[in-house]
This record gives C-alpha cells, structure tokens and sequence, in this order.
C-alpha cells in the first residue's frame, strides 16, 4: 500500500491493523481506485464514508484518523502572518 502524507493516521491505521484496500473499499461501497485516490487527497471523503471508516477501524476520533499534516501548516502559517 502507498503511503500518502495527506491522512498518514488514515495509512498508519490500515497498516497497523492488516487492512487492505480491496476489502476496506468493498466494505464502505466504493471502488478500491476511489477510496486511494481520497486517502491520497484527490478526491474528498463524504461524510458517510468517513463515519463508516471510524467504524471499520474501531472507533477512532475523526479528527486523529482525517487529520492532514499539509492543512495544519498551511493553517499556521496564517495565523503567523
């Protein structure tokens, strides 16, 4: 599985629990192209998909599974401004 800096706690959580694309896609009902394109920022998330992987990977924040190391720089470099 290719690790994508955006989401790495998203990557980290499938690798650390044996996840594979295939079967996680299947289980949230898109394709396995679709759910790596939107780990690999492409595309976004919806809602659902979101909650339905907090689920699959047992219960994890939201914030901690989806949070982007990219948005959080970019982020402090406004407020440094």
């Amino acid at each position: 599985m290719k690790e994508s800096k955006r989401f790495p706690n998203l990557w980290a959580e499938f690798k650390a629990q044996g996840r594979t694309l295939g079967r996680v896609a299947r289980q949230i009902g898109v394709s396995p192209a679709t759910l790596s394109n939107k780990m690999n920022g492409e595309n976004e998330f919806k809602l659902n998909e979101m909650l339905a992987l907090q689920f699959i990977l047992g219960g994890l924040t939201l914030e901690y599974l989806f949070a982007d190391p990219v948005e959080k720089e970019k982020a402090i470099a406004r407020v440094d401004s």
